[in-house]
């Protein structure tokens, strides 16, 4: 088995939810384009739509959820393709997962997530948590299931 096959099957995977055969939505004139995409400190995050308005996220689910990543730690100051990736294919960034550029990489996984996470239908069951409190905001998620955990 080929090291890369994971990566190789999870392309494949999106590959297969962006085809035409599957997805009525799709097409050469309609492609699934980044809309948003930003390299955080820690979080990376990617969202896509659709480049006709008529196919946006108002009228169809799919895309409805983003894509999540870990933040490459070390990346270039100046990427040579930034700014470039808004309304571009999403498609054409899946085998960038397999670069040996850590933030290449990323937009990669980003593109690939987003795909497969548009046909999740945990956002649709997620609850708000309660930000109310006064503890920062990186541990309210720890303060809401501090009462589930059993000691």
């Amino acid at each position: 088995m080929s090291p890369w096959y994971l990566y190789d099957e999870l392309i494949k995977e999106a590959s297969n939810i962006l085809s035409p055969n599957t997805n009525k939505l799709l097409s050469v004139d309609n492609p699934a384009i980044i809309k948003e995409i930003c390299l955080g400190i820690n979080w990376s995050y990617l969202s896509a739509g659709f480049l006709t308005e008529k196919y946006d996220l108002r009228v169809s689910n799919f895309f409805s959820q983003q894509g999540i990543f870990f933040s490459p730690k070390n990346i270039a100051r100046t990427l040579p393709w930034s700014g470039s990736l808004i309304n571009s294919p999403i498609q054409q960034y899946f085998t960038s997962i397999k670069s040996w550029e850590w933030a290449e990489a990323t937009v990669g996984a980003l593109a690939i997530n987003t795909v497969i996470n548009s046909l999740s239908t945990l956002l649709n069951n997620a609850e708000n948590i309660d930000d109310s409190q006064s503890i920062p905001g990186n541990l309210t998620v720890f303060k809401h299931f501090f009462s589930a955990v059993a000691w």
